[in-house]
């Protein structure tokens, strides 16, 4: 990590030079660790969620999915596919979200 010497104009500095800073400031407020964890989440995963979701659940009527818990199979969708869309919603057994 190169310690900035100072602020930085983010108009005039080059793409590298932003991002080089604010890898820095983000290691320097959260230390490497944190730094790592906060950057994965925006990792944009793999696959496509919609599909590989309407490949385990099809298209269930309303009446189904509330009688025989349908939306529990969502568990089985891959973590990768999930991290993918962040605004997926996943019904745990005993009605927990």
């Amino acid at each position: 990590m190169n310690a900035a010497v100072g602020p930085i104009d983010g108009g005039k500095a080059t793409l590298a030079e932003l991002r080089r800073a604010g890898i820095d400031a983000l290691a320097k407020a959260l230390g490497p660790v944190g730094m790592v964890r906060f950057l994965q989440q925006f990792d944009p995963g793999q696959g496509d969620y919609t599909a590989e979701r309407g490949r385990i659940l099809g298209n269930p009527s309303v009446d189904l999915a509330i009688t025989h818990n349908y939306f529990a199979m969502l568990k089985p969708i891959s973590t990768s596919v999930r991290r993918a869309n962040p605004r997926h919603i996943t019904v745990l057994p005993g009605g927990g979200s």
